[in-house]
């Protein structure tokens, strides 16, 4: 896989990661609806004086083990630019992205304390210039959140064709 710079097909990889983001937002909303079945079974379990057992990692949702740190939508904005470039100016991110300043450095702050991405510092002539790179970790760890977030996508059944009804869900969201 060669990596590209941002060029002239820049408007296919902006809508692109726009719908990347837009999958992610509904999928955080589906994991947080996971969160709370699975809550109030437990709770429910404790009122009846019912033991929990821990789940093994194939019976639970895949969604769990999702890794929360690129599932921000804003560093998953970022991470889906790094992964097509080579490196990026810090100002080219904050344009492509429409984070402020603050923003974008907290959100990189980070993904470089998780490793994902390295921020490296220089000057040209009398101004700074800081240029972020995806790092061999965070290129893995993003491969790993797309198959996941892919498998997710395939797995999710088909509500649009009226043969299922949302009660029906109830055995997707809790395994």
């Amino acid at each position: 896989m060669g990596l590209v710079k941002f060029g002239p097909k820049r408007k296919d990889k902006l809508s692109a990661m726009r719908t990347v983001v837009c999958i992610t937002l509904f999928l955080s909303l589906l994991l947080g609806v996971l969160f709370a079945t699975n809550s109030i079974s437990q709770s429910q379990q404790r009122r009846q004086g019912m033991t929990t057992t821990k789940s093994s990692k194939q019976d639970l949702h895949p969604l769990v083990d999702i890794d929360r740190v690129i599932h921000a939508p804003t560093r998953l904005l970022v991470l889906t630019y790094l992964y097509v470039a080579e490196r990026a100016d810090f100002i080219f991110l904050m344009r492509l992205t429409g984070l402020t300043w603050g923003n974008l450095s907290t959100h990189l702050s980070k993904l470089e304390k998780s490793g994902y991405v390295a921020i490296e510092k220089e000057f040209r002539g009398k101004k700074p210039h800081t240029m972020i790179r995806l790092t061999a970790e965070g290129r893995a760890a993003f491969r790993e959140y797309k198959q996941s977030m892919q498998q997710v996508l395939d797995d999710l059944p088909d509500l649009g064709s009226g043969k299922q009804s949302i009660n029906d869900l109830n055995g997707y969201l809790v395994r």
